[in-house]
């Protein structure tokens, strides 16, 4: 199923939590695209998919919602900056 929505998972949860959201884990890793996945997405089944796995966990360190999303990797860009603690940007 693809799901689109105005909201964030943080949106929608915080309100109903005794702690903020502080934190996010994230791992990508890759994975075969499963039968309805691939109808949806219009690829072949056990074609090479992108899962992202994010773990939101609260202000105390307890896990709050694990999210599980998968893409096609020829329409996904990851960018990320890295920048180290202590040294100021030129």
């Amino acid at each position: 199923m693809v799901a689109s929505s105005p909201y964030t998972v943080i949106g929608l949860l915080e309100p109903h939590l005794d702690s903020p959201i502080v934190e996010a884990a994230q791992s990508i890793t890759v994975a075969a695209a499963m039968p309805g996945t691939a109808a949806e997405l219009g690829c072949a089944p056990g074609h090479p998919m992108l899962r992202v796995d994010r773990l939101y966990s609260d202000a105390g360190g307890a896990p709050v919602e694990l999210s599980v999303s998968q893409f096609l990797p020829e329409h996904y860009t990851y960018r990320v900056t890295l920048r180290r603690s202590g040294v100021s940007p030129a």
